[in-house]
């Protein structure tokens, strides 16, 4: 059996996330300080800009790493060389296509999003300078796929983390300078160049990467496996951009650049902990796969029930301490300079914690290669999504928006992904209503969580906010440390979840 590289995965990535998240809990005052909310409302619109050049990438990312979890275990043969070799070739390729993208849509800036004067100018030289650093990241995405297989991760999670500091410096200092905006594109630069260098070193060195097999020349069916594949991820990477990366876009334009700096800033708690929630699952995926290309099928059902019940009672607890905590948050963190409708928080955790477990079972039935319809599915909750959120957003603002997001996400794929689930893995009735009933489990926590929140808040004097947060981040840590401890370390052990038994 492969070894299991969970834990030790796991425990770098929360390392580096709360890296992070100190990072950013710094940053985004610093850069709303030294820009304004016009200024941070453009990087976050450019930001989101460029994010969508990584579409360009159109699945073969995932579908190289998919297919060398396949092809690893035959090291130095002909197929490991064949994908390595064509994926590096694609990846070069869609990296010039992307350069060439982030300049044709830097000219469009001022059309496409109502920018004019500086805003226009600043937005076409930043989306270049990021449109660059993409380039950079696609010609090192060959060892990411590497690392993913061999399930290595802990090895980009430690270099993020060194990267995250020396990102933030740079952009402190630049800042410093008076560079503004430009200060947040050229430390990205920078940092992608250097990242790229340390990622290719650490993969060869600990992880005896093949280097030389990248020149292996392309191979044709290898590329016609890999496309066919990534034509199926590449749909529903579009799709989920739809559903969670077209809202800076939507609200900048509805709304304007003030309210963009809004939607940015406000759900950042949300955010924190849906990276946190989502590394339960990204960790877990590679050594499932490996199962699935042993046909350890009554393993595999085990170690999916496991990390679900784990995602879907933690997801409950957290968010619904994030719901009841997230006004106070914002009130301290910015100095009320950024508000929000408190609506928007049961509309966002709610939203949150669907999503995760809906994406355990699109995702595992993803990585059986047993797409199917699934892509268009998704593709078409993403436009469905968008449509309606346009219409929403001018007369119900944010609300409206998230909760098209609510109603939307999962509504069409689902069905169709959780009959192609139970068909690969054989799953009897009693099996599915015990995933049921814990998912229900788990959104009721949540919401016991909240409510007995929100009814401490009401005996708290008004003033009081840093005791308010203290007591949910108190209550968060007393329910959930042990819960998480004894649901995440059952999930690699031998012995039953007590949410299994």
């Amino acid at each position: 059996m492969r070894k299991d590289r969970y834990i030790a995965t796991l425990a770098s990535g929360y390392v580096m996330m709360v890296l992070q998240i100190v990072l950013a809990l710094v940053q985004v005052p610093l850069a709303l300080k030294y820009l304004g909310n016009e200024g941070f409302g453009l990087w976050a619109l450019v930001a989101q800009v460029a994010i969508w050049l990584q579409l360009l990438d159109m699945g073969m990312n995932g579908a190289l790493a998919r297919y060398l979890i396949d092809f690893v275990a035959e090291a130095m043969t002909d197929n490991l060389a064949k994908c390595l070799g064509t994926g590096f070739r694609i990846f070069l390729w869609q990296g010039l296509l992307v350069l060439f993208a982030a300049g044709g849509l830097s000219l469009l800036g001022a059309g496409l999003f109502g920018l004019a004067g500086t805003d226009a100018i600043a937005f076409r030289n930043v989306l270049v300078m990021l449109g660059f650093a993409t380039f950079l990241r696609f010609l090192y995405k060959v060892v990411a796929a590497w690392l993913y297989a061999t399930q290595r991760l802990d090895i980009c999670n430690w270099v993020s983390a060194f990267l995250s500091v020396l990102e933030f410096v740079a952009f402190w200092l630049l800042l410093l300078e008076g560079w503004g905006i430009y200060a947040l594109a050229w430390s990205k630069v920078g940092v992608t160049l250097l990242g790229g260098m340390l990622h290719i070193w650490l993969a060869v060195r600990l992880t005896r990467f093949p280097l030389r097999m990248i020149r292996t020349r392309l191979d044709l069916p290898m590329l016609r496996r890999l496309a066919g594949f990534g034509a199926g991820m590449f749909a529903l990477t579009l799709g989920g951009l739809l559903l969670t990366m077209t809202q800076t876009v939507l609200v900048s334009k509805q709304l304007g650049l003030a309210s963009a700096a809004v939607w940015v800033t406000a759900p950042k708690l949300f955010q924190i902990v849906l990276q946190a929630l989502s590394r339960l699952w990204d960790y877990r995926i590679p050594y499932l796969s490996h199962l699935m290309v042993d046909g350890a099928k009554e393993e595999l059902i085990t170690h999916f029930t496991r990390i679900f019940l784990a995602t879907a009672y933690i997801g409950g607890g957290a968010l619904g301490v994030v719901a009841a905590i997230n006004p106070v948050f914002l009130s301290i963190w910015t100095r009320d300079a950024i508000r929000w409708e408190g609506i928007n928080d049961l509309l966002m955790g709610t939203g949150i914690y669907l999503s995760l477990l809906v994406r355990c079972v699109t995702d595992f039935v993803l990585h059986t290669k047993m797409v199917g319809w699934m892509p268009v599915l998704m593709l078409g909750e993403g436009l469905l999504f968008v449509t309606i959120a346009m219409i929403l957003l001018p007369t119900h603002g944010i609300p409206g928006m998230l909760l098209a997001s609510l109603l939307i996400s999962g509504l069409l794929r689902l069905p169709y992904a959780w009959s192609k689930f139970g068909q690969y893995l054989a799953l009897g009735r009693r099996h599915t209503l015990l995933l049921g009933f814990h998912a229900v489990g788990g959104l009721l926590l949540g919401m016991g969580m909240w409510t007995l929140l929100r009814t401490f808040a009401t005996f708290l004097p008004h003033e009081s906010s840093l005791l308010h947060l203290a007591l949910g981040a108190g209550l968060a840590l007393a329910v959930l440390t042990p819960l998480s401890w004894r649901l995440v370390f059952a999930s690699v052990r031998g012995v039953k979840s007590p949410a299994v038994s």
